[in-house]
C-alpha cells in the first residue's frame, strides 16, 4: 500500500520565503521578539549581529555598536535590545504562514528544497486521487490515498487509508 506522504495544508505549497531574522531580548520581563535587519545593514554577516546591541521597531532592527546610523531611521526606532541569535525563518507564500526556523541560510535552503519536493509529490498524488471519478480514468491497483476527511482540522492524527477499487 502507498500512502499520501504529507497531508498538512502545506502539502501542496511550493512557494516558500526565507527571511533572516534577529532574536532580540529587551526588558527583563518581556519575551524575545523577532525582527528583520534593516536593508541598510543587510550585508552584515551573522557573526557581526549576534550578541550586539540594537534598536528596533515593529518592522526592522538596526545594530548600533560600531555603526553610524541614519538619524531618520534611528528616530523611528523606540526600543533598545540585544540580539541573542540570528535565525532563518521559512514562511509559506502566499499568506506568510510560519513554517520553521533554522540557524543557517544553507539549512533553510535545504529545508525549502525538501518541502518543495514533498509538496510536488503530494500535489501529484492529490491530482490523481481527485481524478478518480472522471469517465475512462484508470487508477493503478497499487494506488492508495489518505481519506480526505483526515485533512480536515481537528480529526485526530491517525491517517485512514482508502484503497481504491480496481476499475474494469
Amino acid at each position: 500500500m502507498m500512502y499520501l506522504p504529507f497531508t498538512h495544508p502545506l502539502a501542496t505549497t511550493t512557494d516558500f520565503v526565507v527571511q533572516r531574522q534577529l532574536q532580540i531580548t529587551y526588558d527583563d520581563d518581556c519575551p524575545a521578539c523577532y525582527r528583520q535587519l534593516h536593508e541598510s545593514q543587510a550585508d552584515l554577516p551573522d557573526e557581526a549581529l549576534q550578541c550586539f546591541p540594537c534598536i528596533f521597531q515593529d518592522d526592522f532592527a538596526l545594530i548600533t555598536e560600531g555603526h553610524i546610523l541614519d538619524p531618520v531611521l534611528e528616530e523611528q526606532c523606540n526600543d533598545i535590545g540585544l540580539v541573542r541569535a540570528v535565525c532563518y525563518s521559512i514562511f509559506s507564500s502566499p499568506g506568510m504562514q510560519h513554517v520553521a526556523d533554522t540557524y543557517t541560510a544553507e539549512s533553510a535552503e535545504q529545508l525549502v528544497s525538501l518541502l518543495t519536493q514533498t509538496a510536488i509529490k503530494a500535489s501529484r498524488m492529490t491530482y490523481l486521487a481527485g481524478d478518480i471519478h472522471s469517465p475512462g480514468h484508470r487508477i493503478p491497483d497499487w494506488f492508495t490515498v489518505v481519506d480526505s476527511a483526515y485533512r480536515s482540522p481537528g480529526l485526530g492524527s491517525g491517517a485512514q487509508a482508502l484503497t481504491l477499487p480496481r476499475t474494469p
